[in-house]
């Protein structure tokens, strides 16, 4: 039986790759938006603690604008959730849920 923790929401700014939620634990990712700046942004998920790890998701941005990915089920993320962002991204906004 699955069973959820607590519901999360996560910014990141200034081009600063970052652990979503805990690192290493399992969080389930339902939505993820991108907000570029005058170049498009590239925004890569990762499972795992790093960019090391495998690559699950990878959201192109339209420049200056915001696009994003939305899942009703939510995408789990084993390992942990690790997000790649490039200079081109303002910010990235990850809703999420800790996974028991």
């Amino acid at each position: 039986m699955l069973q959820l923790g607590m519901p999360g929401r996560q910014t990141i700014s200034n081009q600063t790759d970052a652990a979503i939620g805990t690192s290493g634990k399992p969080i389930r990712v339902y939505d993820a938006y991108v907000v570029s700046g005058g170049t498009a942004a590239t925004v890569k998920l990762f499972n795992g603690t790093a960019a090391s790890g495998n690559d699950y998701i990878q959201i192109d941005g339209v420049i200056s604008k915001s696009v994003g990915i939305s899942s009703t089920n939510g995408i789990l993320f084993p390992a942990g959730c690790f997000a790649d962002v490039d200079a081109n991204t303002v910010n990235l906004v990850v809703s999420f849920v800790k996974e028991l």
